[in-house]
């Protein structure tokens, strides 16, 4: 049974109370907001670089599995990467996949693409015919690269600031 002293008090919280929560979720805010920062960041320009080493991968199959020679091109004012495969009885190349489009705010960065002509070509046994590398720009300024690598055809990250 409730006594009645207990019955009269006021049910919520003190203006003191709800200061003190509103300081310590402020001083909670402060703390984390650094580290949230650097993960938006970076979190589109990692999406980016993986659609990249996807569209790496699927061209260095594609050449391998239908024995002919793959490209990818860039397209650095739209920022968009392409697959193409070589047809040797027509002696065309035609796209095989969708274009990869980088996200609004990421783009390559100004001469990021070192490919010759824009283009990376994979032979028949999946080896890239020249090395280069690509510089994703990010939203802040930030970058990230990929560097070929000739024999296996894959591309690794190197973060710059």
């Amino acid at each position: 049974m409730r006594t009645q002293k207990a019955a009269a008090r006021p049910k919520g919280y003190t203006l003191a109370e709800l200061m003190i929560i509103v300081f310590i979720i402020g001083v909670l805010a402060t703390i984390a907001a650094p580290f949230l920062l650097r993960t938006l960041r970076y979190s589109a320009l990692e999406g980016a670089a993986d659609d990249m080493i996807s569209t790496f991968a699927l061209a260095r199959s594609q050449a391998i599995s239908n024995n002919t020679y793959c490209q990818i091109r860039f397209d650095m004012d739209m920022g968009i990467a392409r697959v193409f495969e070589y047809q040797p009885e027509t002696e065309d190349w035609i796209v095989t996949t969708d274009p990869v489009v980088l996200p609004e705010t990421i783009t390559f960065q100004e001469g990021g693409v070192t490919f010759p002509g824009g283009v990376a070509t994979f032979d028949p046994h999946g080896s890239l015919i020249e090395s280069g590398s690509i510089t994703l720009l990010g939203p802040m300024g930030n970058t990230l690269q990929l560097n070929a690598i000739l024999a296996s055809g894959r591309l690794l990250r190197s973060e710059e600031e």
